[in-house]
């Protein structure tokens, strides 16, 4: 790995602290859905803010909140 950033440094110039920030940037942006989902997974799963029977209304359409599990979606009727 050091032979890479210094061969990466002796092409641009950059230092390592500014090619690893890069890099851990560019990973961030990459990976962004992932990271928001597992925390929307993580909230629902700590807080549960559905229960059995609740209704949730987004507009005109409505759905009735059945069965939620670790690793499944909710069923919906």
């Amino acid at each position: 790995m050091n032979h890479l950033i210094k061969w990466v440094q002796s092409i641009t110039g950059i230092s390592a602290v500014t090619q690893e920030g890069l890099f851990s940037a560019g990973i961030a942006i990459a990976l962004k859905d992932l990271i928001v989902n597992i925390a929307g997974w993580t909230f629902i799963v700590w807080r549960r803010p559905l229960g059995v029977d609740d209704r949730i209304e987004i507009g005109e359409y409505a759905r009735d909140f059945l069965i939620s599990g670790y690793y499944s979606l909710p069923y919906w009727k």
